[in-house]
């Protein structure tokens, strides 16, 4: 009885710390070309290749806007990416929403990648947005918090439905902000 007792204690002890320690754990940095060779993103590549459905227009438009406004104002996308695909469809937004920033030519010089295990980690934005779900995409302007597209997303994938509802219809719409 003693050592079921003890190896229970041990057990949840075990759980409470690796909890805590990934509650604290901090997101890191990655670039485009490092995705394919870290650990978890294997079903990146297929995913980005297979993506084709999106609106072809909308993203036109994104570059279009993204011309106008690249010089006038400092804004970054900042993305964050769960290496894991466990998270439902949602996973597949990460590469979904790479593949309209290249299909756009938005280059990575406008916009940053972290990786995080859950919306606990910190990361270098801490101070001025929280992560509600991951894959995130927020964007900044002028290093403030002006539009988080995954938020978006989920308020209007409800009725009614006459809001941004693609990644593509909530990048285009992030991006007026700019205007």
């Amino acid at each position: 009885m003693k050592i079921a007792t003890f190896l229970f204690t041990v057990s949840i002890l075990i759980v409470s710390y690796s909890c805590s320690t990934e509650e604290y754990s901090t997101a890191r940095k990655i670039y485009v070309n490092e995705i394919t060779s870290t650990t978890g993103f294997e079903w990146y590549e297929e995913i980005y290749d297979a993506f084709k459905s999106y609106n072809k227009k909308i993203v036109d438009s994104i570059s279009n806007i993204f011309n106008e406004i690249k010089d006038n104002e400092k804004f970054e996308i900042i993305i964050f990416a769960n290496p894991s695909c466990d998270c439902g469809y949602s996973y597949k937004r990460f590469p979904e929403f790479i593949k309209i920033l290249d299909s756009a030519k938005i280059s990575e010089d406008y916009y940053q990648i972290y990786v995080a295990g859950n919306i606990n980690y910190r990361h270098p934005f801490s101070n001025k947005f929280k992560i509600n779900e991951i894959p995130e995409f927020v964007i900044l302007k002028n290093d403030n918090f002006v539009y988080a597209i995954s938020d978006t997303l989920k308020k209007n994938n409800n009725p009614p439905y006459n809001q941004p509802r693609t990644l593509e219809d909530a990048l285009f719409a992030a991006l007026k902000y700019f205007r």
